[in-house]
């Protein structure tokens, strides 16, 4: 332990087939499966599908990762009337539903926050509810503009909650809310907040963006993801929001439920992949030559992971979880990468994944690392 060392106080979250923590890892544990199809309640899927990926405004899937009662909402719990509570994004109201339950996971009153320094920090890049009013301008009002801008995801949690510290919402794709996270520990390190509220959001609410990725072929037709395996053809999108309390471990206030956010240094065949990708994924790999290295190093981890994998399947929950989140609930994006490391770090959840439904032979074509290597 060190004086910088973070932990998660408590957490929430709400994803297909799981709506706590508890159903979340029940779910993983039990090889459950979380993906349906989008329905005609959401958009007229008849219209806009067409099984020929090159259709002009179609999309060849509608398989995906969803959760209930995203169209549900108790506006006066918040103090927001009914008028306003029509305006906003459900992203908006889904994270101030997420941001109450991880207060109460962690045994926090709310009130005990009011009034701080604590950040906000949320990951989110979608933009379906607004994309979808734009089609009836006459239909907002006043409150359409702070109902639907991605800044107000963050804004509105300090503003309900009375917290004055940084408030942003963070845009970098699908890791948006692991680059949130590394905001917010960055900023109680450096003693700018003591505490930070960080979470992610994604919620599927227009057809457009899967018409997008049926046209660039990214969207799976077997429906399922098959992360590193032969099988792959594409991702499953899903959708889901999960909140961590963050807070540093030396200073834990009674009634806190902690939960260790340090980093295993142990050099692990799975910690190694984890090294390699993470560096590809955040532009760390930038040059021709080190892209070059990264391709031969990945390869080498992944064939290293994989044999320590089938030698010992149940030595290491991450790796097993990679992959078989994404089989269960699809990619949830932004909504996904924060909340995943509360899970993994609970001391309760170690060695209980008994299989990776995901994988059974490693993808080898040359092709891929290429691809992987260029990110």
């Amino acid at each position: 332990m060190t004086d910088e060392s973070i932990a998660i106080v408590g957490a929430s979250c709400r994803f297909p087939g799981a709506d706590n923590l508890e159903g979340f890892w029940q779910l993983l544990a039990s090889g459950g499966d979380a993906i349906s199809e989008v329905d005609d309640q959401r958009w007229s899927t008849r219209f806009y599908y067409h099984p020929n990926r090159a259709e002009p405004g179609k999309s060849y899937t509608w398989a995906a990762g969803l959760v209930s009662g995203a169209d549900l909402f108790e506006p006066s719990f918040f103090g927001i009337s009914p008028r306003e509570a029509a305006q906003m994004d459900p992203q908006q109201r889904l994270l101030l539903e997420l941001v109450w339950h991880a207060f109460e996971d962690a045994g926090i009153p709310p009130s005990k926050f009011s009034g701080s320094s604590a950040g906000v920090y949320i990951g989110a890049s979608a933009t379906d509810y607004s994309d979808l009013r734009l089609g009836d301008p006459a239909g907002a009002d006043s409150y359409f503009m702070t109902g639907s801008t991605l800044s107000i995801l963050a804004n509105r949690i300090s503003y309900v909650f009375d917290l004055r510290g940084p408030s942003l919402a963070v845009d970098t794709a699908c890791s948006s809310s692991l680059v949130a996270m590394h905001h917010a520990c960055e900023a109680i390190r450096g003693k700018r907040i003591a505490s930070a509220v960080v979470g992610g959001i994604n919620l599927l609410l227009a057809p457009y963006p899967f018409i997008g990725f049926s046209r660039a072929s990214m969207l799976s037709r077997r429906g399922r993801c098959f992360a590193f395996d032969e099988r792959a053809d594409g991702y499953v999108r899903g959708e889901g929001g999960g909140v961590m309390i963050l807070k540093p471990l030396a200073i834990q206030g009674f009634g806190d439920r902690e939960l260790d956010l340090r980093v295993d240094e142990h050099r692990t065949p799975f910690a190694e992949l984890r090294r390699i990708l993470n560096a590809v994924r955040s532009g760390e790999i930038l040059s021709e030559a080190n892209a070059r290295l990264s391709a031969k190093d990945l390869k080498g981890a992944l064939e290293k992971a994989t044999a320590a994998r089938e030698k010992s399947p149940t030595n290491d929950s991450a790796w097993v979880a990679l992959a078989n989140i994404h089989l269960q609930m699809g990619q949830r994006g932004e909504a996904l990468s924060a909340i995943g490391r509360a899970v993994e770090l609970n001391p309760a959840n170690k060695r209980q994944l008994q299989s990776n439904k995901a994988f059974e032979a490693l993808f080898k074509d040359p092709d891929f690392l290429k691809i992987v290597s260029g990110l």
